[in-house]
């Protein structure tokens, strides 16, 4: 009967110890070594269907609970640069 509750004890031990560590791992999505389909993959099952929605704005809100910063990708195109007054983010690449 010892044996018994000193192997249930450690097992219960182990499994605590498994489920703190998975917790405290960096998300996929943030890992810059994992492939991007992958860390893509993980983060849109994550994101709830309002929360995809909200980024195909042009001033995309933070999503906070996955430590999504707010994004403004106004002059990430051509369009967007022509209407920056003055402020541009690369190289205009017009011929």
């Amino acid at each position: 009967m010892l044996i018994c509750l000193k192997w249930l004890l450690c097992s219960v031990l182990g499994v605590f110890v498994l489920f703190q560590f998975s917790f405290t791992q960096e998300p996929v999505y943030k890992d810059s070594q994992a492939p991007v389909e992958k860390r893509i993959d993980f983060l849109l099952g994550r994101m709830t269907l309002e929360e995809k929605i909200s980024q195909l704005m042009n001033d995309a809100p933070a999503i906070e609970r996955l430590d999504v910063p707010a994004y403004n990708w106004w002059n990430e195109c051509l369009h967007g640069v022509a209407r920056a007054a003055g402020v541009i983010t690369g190289k205009l690449q017009i011929r």
